[in-house]
């Protein structure tokens, strides 16, 4: 008996030693430079720590999930510094192992009961025993929670790894977990905006953008999908509005569709007719080609992406529901002012692989803005 008192000692404390190293290593990550690159080595004695704390065992006390998921997403981070980088292979596994940690500590503190709001952080988490030792009523479970700012440091992290991993279901999870919150940092609040948009939390995307407008995050968000054709341009959930209809699922996270063809037949013009000769050329009423080359169209989770080609090209970003998209975006015009776009999209059911619906655009004048709509064909080849 008292040899196995011995050996369940031995291993608690081994245990103790082993988050004691994962703290310490998790300090040398936040503070950066090249001794957190060494520190963040694949297989390292620490890295094995974090990917081997068990995940299905509600003995692992959330504090240690925290940790470790923490410590993974740096190490990620000071991994991309490596030369050569890492494969691609083992950073998912990294982030996975992240998500999966962060979600089980967040959600497993919420159950926690703390009676004096200081918790050791190898004491247990079942509920109902805890509930009875200490003869907490089921009123005030929720008064007595983890502290708020580790509960909020538990939110934002798991934005960021839901984010980095771009896997819908975990972005719409990690956005519901800050749904609420009214204290999001400009940082939190960016990936808030992200999560929610991909998770189908339209509502919360636009409200998350407007907070975000005018700012140089905004302008950053809007300046990389100049710079990269495949990148969301976030900024314009401001100026979004929800389509009707649901989110919807798709089979595959990410879908890369190729754009083959476009075709316009103008329906309408109307503003300055000085502003607008140039877009009154390019189309007719009749159905004209565009000569478009084949280019990519993006979707992953509830929002698409395309960069439309032209001797302006504008990055359109926006909503994809169950039965299409409805995408928006602007540029700046070398002769000043913006160029506004929008564009809807739905599949045409007589014609796979054809998609129909309207782009709108936009050009300002000194006389006053000129808005031309059209009709649109769009030829496109959904992903194999």
């Amino acid at each position: 008996m008292r040899a196995l008192l011995i050996l369940c000692l031995t291993g608690w404390f081994l245990q103790a030693d082993e988050l004691s190293l994962l703290r310490g290593s998790l300090g040398i990550l936040r503070k950066g430079g090249p001794v957190a690159t060494r520190e963040a080595t694949p297989g390292s004695p620490v890295d094995q720590i974090a990917m081997g704390l068990p995940l299905a065992d509600d003995r692992t006390p959330w504090r240690a999930r925290f940790i470790a998921s923490e410590w993974l997403l740096l190490a990620h981070l000071e991994r991309l510094k490596m030369v050569p980088i890492p494969d691609v292979t083992s950073a998912q596994r990294d982030l996975d192992q992240a998500w999966t940690l962060i979600q089980n500590a967040y959600e497993q503190s919420q159950s926690i009961v703390v009676g004096t709001r200081r918790m050791n952080l190898y004491q247990g988490s079942d509920i109902n025993l805890r509930l009875a030792a200490t003869r907490i009523t089921a009123d005030q479970v929720g008064q007595e929670m983890v502290p708020e700012g580790l509960s909020k440091a538990m939110t934002s992290l798991a934005l960021e790894v839901s984010v980095r991993l771009m896997q819908p279901d975990r972005m719409a999870k990690a956005a519901a977990y800050v749904a609420s919150r009214a204290d999001l940092s400009p940082r939190d609040t960016t990936y808030a905006l992200m999560a929610a948009a991909h998770g189908g939390a339209w509502k919360h995307a636009i409200r998350w953008a407007l907070e975000l407008q005018g700012s140089r995050i905004h302008t950053a968000l809007h300046q990389s999908a100049l710079v990269n054709p495949e990148c969301f341009d976030y900024s314009v959930f401001a100026q979004s509005t929800v389509p009707v209809g649901p989110p919807g699922t798709f089979p595959t996270p990410t879908s890369r569709y190729l754009v083959k063809d476009l075709r316009l037949r103008r329906r309408d013009t109307h503003g300055s007719a000085a502003s607008g000769t140039a877009l009154k050329a390019t189309s007719g009423e009749t159905w004209q080609g565009t000569g478009i080359l084949p280019n990519p169209l993006l979707r992953v989770g509830s929002a698409a992406h395309w960069q439309k080609p032209g001797p302006i090209p504008i990055p359109l970003t926006g909503f994809a529901s169950s039965s299409g998209m409805s995408l928006c975006g602007y540029a700046l015009l070398p002769s000043g002012g913006q160029q506004k776009e929008s564009l809807s999209l739905a599949p045409d059911p007589g014609r796979p692989g054809t998609w129909m619906g309207r782009l709108v655009i936009e050009q300002p004048s000194p006389e006053g803005p000129f808005v031309a709509e059209f009709d649109v064909e769009m030829d496109l080849e959904a992903p194999a």
